[in-house]
């Protein structure tokens, strides 16, 4: 009898579980920055609520039916050629950070230092919610690093990054 019900209970499950109106979509956006002589600049990630906005958007994904959005996978990418250093090694200590409108800065992945010869790495995500800052507005994403030394030319860097979007269907 036990074997049954449970029987019953994991077919009525599968039956019903698309009727729960949850689906999962995997959203990837790129940016494209440039490090100085004294700065790391992503220009795009000022404004990165807008860009994931409109990632969404193409999904068909209205931002106000997002149960859930998490960072999956970041990677860094050294993108100049011919430069001096030609990989990722005088970024020491950089850090990702997400922010929005009244709420703290949280840590999306950080690294100390990259092995020589390193010209892409993908960076170990935080498991932390980031719902919250999509809803608060404003959201902005600051990648800081130190610079040691400081390159002497632009170096071109990309930042690919990948979320996990639970979205309410229903």
């Amino acid at each position: 009898m036990r074997t049954w019900k449970a029987i019953v209970w994991l077919v009525g499950l599968g039956l019903l579980g698309p009727a729960c109106g949850v689906d999962v979509i995997e959203v990837e956006i790129k940016e494209q920055g440039q490090v100085g002589l004294a700065a790391i600049s992503f220009p795009g990630m000022e404004q990165f609520g807008a860009s994931l906005g409109r990632s969404l958007s193409d999904e068909d994904v209205n931002p106000d039916d997002v149960d859930s959005l998490k960072l999956i996978r970041l990677q860094l990418f050294h993108r100049s050629v011919g430069v001096d250093p030609a990989d990722l090694t005088f970024l020491h200590d950089l850090s990702l950070q997400a922010t929005a409108t009244g709420l703290p800065a949280a840590s999306l992945a950080s690294q100390a230092e990259f092995s020589a010869g390193t010209r892409e790495a993908d960076l170990p995500p935080a498991d932390l919610e980031l719902k919250p800052y999509l809803e608060a507005g404003g959201m902005r994403l600051e990648l800081d690093a130190t610079l040691d030394p400081p390159p002497a030319a632009l170096i071109e860097l990309e930042v690919v990054l990948r979320f996990r979007v639970d979205v309410d269907v229903i």
